[in-house]
C-alpha cells in the first residue's frame, strides 16, 4: 500500500529505474516505482529487520522531502510506515504538520464513534490508529513533527524517528 500526498518537483528528471518502470507520468508514480526498486534489493535473500527497513525508508523519504512537500503512508504487508514532512495549511503556507494521527482502543471507539465510515467489528479487542492530513474530529489528534517517520503494527506505534 502506498498513499502519497505532496509535490516532488523535478523528481521525474532524476530517476533511473532498474526493475519497475512507471506507466503514467505523475511524480508519485515515479516515486513508487523508485521505492519498489529500492526495497526489492533489501528483500533479496530474506526478510529485512525492522531497523533495516526504517533506515532505508528514512533515507528515501527524507530525500524526497527536499524536492517539495512529501507525506507518505506505505505498508510492506507487515508494518505501516507513515512519513510526514509539510503540507499547505489553511493559511496558505507550506509548513508542518504534514500528517496527524489518532489512536483508539475498542472502549474509546465505542464511546466516541463519531467518525462517519469507521466501524470496528466488536468481536475482539482492537486497537487502531487513524492517519489524516488534518484532524477529522474534535479529539486530540497528534501532529507529526517535520520529517518524522512513525512505524505502526496492529494499530500501535513501534518506532518513531525524526530526521
Amino acid at each position: 500500500m502506498f498513499s502519497p500526498n505532496g509535490d516532488l518537483k523535478d523528481f521525474k528528471n532524476s530517476c533511473v529505474f532498474n526493475r519497475y518502470k512507471p506507466i503514467g507520468d505523475t511524480d508519485f508514480e515515479f516515486a513508487f516505482c523508485k521505492l519498489m526498486d529500492c526495497v526489492y534489493s533489501l528483500w533479496d535473500e530474506s526478510p529485512p529487520t525492522l531497523g533495516q527497513r526504517v533506515d532505508l525508508l528514512s533515507r528515501i523519504f527524507l530525500g524526497w522531502s527536499r524536492l517539495g512537500p512529501a507525506n507518505i503512508i506505505y505498508s510492506d504487508g507487515e508494518y505501516l510506515f507513515a512519513f510526514a514532512n509539510r503540507r499547505t495549511q489553511l493559511s496558505g503556507n507550506i509548513e508542518p504538520p504534514g500528517l496527524y494521527y489518532l489512536q483508539r482502543d475498542e472502549e474509546t471507539h465505542k464511546r466516541l464513534n463519531n467518525l462517519i465510515g469507521l466501524e470496528l467489528d466488536g468481536s475482539a479487542a482492537q486497537y487502531i490508529t487513524l492517519l489524516a492530513s488534518v484532524p477529522l474530529s474534535k479529539e486530540p489528534w497528534c501532529p507529526f513533527k517535520e520529517n518524522e517517520l512513525i512505524v505502526f503494527k496492529n494499530g500501535k506505534i513501534l518506532n518513531k524517528a525524526q530526521m
